[in-house]
């Protein structure tokens, strides 16, 4: 049985005159199922972002895409830009990781959902105006013809967060791109919008991908999760798995910088080096550099995922026993 969304071997190239200048994508393989929250999680500079950007084809011109982004049996980098504009918004939507930027400064934020709907369900101005309204309410929102007639400066972060939810879920899509959505708030606020972003999906049945630097946000809200480093996903499983038993070196030391209890006096442990900026000249296993396990064959062999348990893959020589 397919699944809601497959993407295989998903590489991302950035040309100028001609001439491949990065690699931030080398071969992403990832499954989604139907009512499904898969958390993405790595460092910055891991392929995230331009994962969830890949999904909706909201790739800049210097950007050229290949392998297999395959949606609810839509080839998506097959698709016109026609249809891509129908489809963006009714069987993909994104909430953007700032949605200040998001909106436009100059119209009401009410006005822009508005022209969302009329674009793409074809209701009149007035049902429009309603259908808008009803989702303000469901993201439980007060207030929310003054939230619908303000513009998005005159709006909390978390208000403004929101707002950009109930955008995403205007035309009921099958699935929901968030990319970092808790970013700008505050502590609680973050807490209030994750709880939000499950209960909807939960209830309304749309799958989430959540891309989120947080392995912690992952355990709470998410049903499976995928480890990305380096343009490639070297881990995955459900959080439990990954928690109880991480088996790549790049996912332990993810959990090892997590704060632990309430000790405030214990140092945080941290991940030596960072993320290559150029893909290209990588050899090996690219966390090679990094890790503290490391021996002669990871700086010439490039691991593939072997199966560590049900559900469960990492792509790591010590995975596999080699």
């Amino acid at each position: 049985m397919s699944a809601l969304l497959e993407v295989a071997d998903l590489k991302v190239e950035f040309r100028s005159h001609g001439e491949t200048t990065s690699t931030p994508l080398r071969g992403i393989d990832l499954r989604l199922e139907a009512g499904e929250m898969l958390g993405l999680v790595g460092e910055t500079g891991c392929g995230k972002t331009l994962t969830g950007l890949s999904v909706l084809r909201l790739l800049p011109a210097s950007a050229h895409a290949t392998g297999t982004v395959r949606l609810d049996g839509a080839d998506v980098l097959a698709m016109s830009g026609r249809r891509l504009g129908s489809w963006r918004g009714r069987a993909v939507s994104m909430v953007f990781q700032h949605p200040g930027n998001a909106f436009n400064p100059v119209y009401p934020v009410g006005w822009q959902m508005v022209q969302v709907v009329r674009r793409h369900l074809g209701l009149s101005r007035a049902r429009a105006r309603q259908h808008v309204v009803e989702h303000l309410q469901m993201v439980r929102l007060t207030d929310v013809e003054r939230v619908a007639d303000a513009y998005p400066h005159e709006l909390s972060g978390g208000i403004l967060q929101r707002a950009m939810i109930a955008t995403a879920l205007l035309c009921r899509p099958r699935l929901v791109v968030a990319d970092e959505p808790t970013t700008a708030l505050d502590v609680t606020i973050a807490a209030q919008i994750l709880d939000l972003l499950r209960d909807l999906q939960q209830e309304h049945g749309f799958a989430v991908m959540l891309i989120t630097h947080n392995l912690g946000v992952v355990r709470s809200v998410c049903d499976r999760a995928a480890v990305l480093y380096a343009g490639r996903v070297v881990e995955t499983g459900t959080p439990e798995q990954l928690f109880s038993c991480p088996t790549h070196p790049y996912t332990r030391g993810l959990l090892g910088a997590l704060p632990v209890g309430s000790a405030r006096q214990q140092r945080l442990r941290t991940i030596v080096g960072q993320v290559p900026s150029d893909l290209r000249t990588v050899r090996g296993c690219s966390f090679a550099p990094r890790c503290p396990l490391v021996h002669d064959r990871c700086l010439v062999e490039d691991p593939a995922p072997v199966t560590v348990a049900v559900g469960h893959d990492a792509a790591c020589l010590l995975a596999a026993g080699r």
